[in-house]
């Protein structure tokens, strides 16, 4: 994989501008994983748990398909509330640390109101 980051732009520490993915990659899908199990495991109240406990869940996903977090090659990340984004960049940086995948974080209201974070990604080896 190769990070692009053009002239000009800023390089930042937990993600870069495109990721160029070689032709004969094999690539993982992983859906939006939140802190619970569905609705049967109730989500902590606290959002940096969520946060670790979703990324938590994308790692056991990554690992049975053969994969690692430090082969996540873009993530999307949806949090319910702009004041928790200085807590899911430190915990993005924690768990993924220089991989610096394509990233996208949106402000959004998720499905269930306990829930304050969902992340997907997609990952390549």
């Amino acid at each position: 994989m190769k990070r692009i980051d053009p002239e000009g732009f800023t390089r930042a520490p937990h993600f870069a501008q495109a990721v160029s993915v070689p032709a004969n990659s094999r690539l993982l899908y992983v859906a939006g994983q939140v802190a619970g199990d569905g609705f049967a495991i109730a989500p902590p109240e606290d959002f940096e748990e969520q946060v670790e406990r979703a990324f938590d869940r994308i790692s056991t996903i990554l690992e049975a398909g053969g994969m690692a977090l430090t082969d996540i090659v873009k993530v999307n990340g949806f949090i319910s509330d702009r004041a928790n984004v200085a807590t899911y960049r430190r915990v993005f940086l924690k768990r993924l640390g220089d991989t610096r995948p394509v990233s996208t974080l949106v402000i959004a209201e998720l499905i269930d109101p306990r829930l304050l974070v969902e992340i997907e990604v997609v990952a390549a080896t």
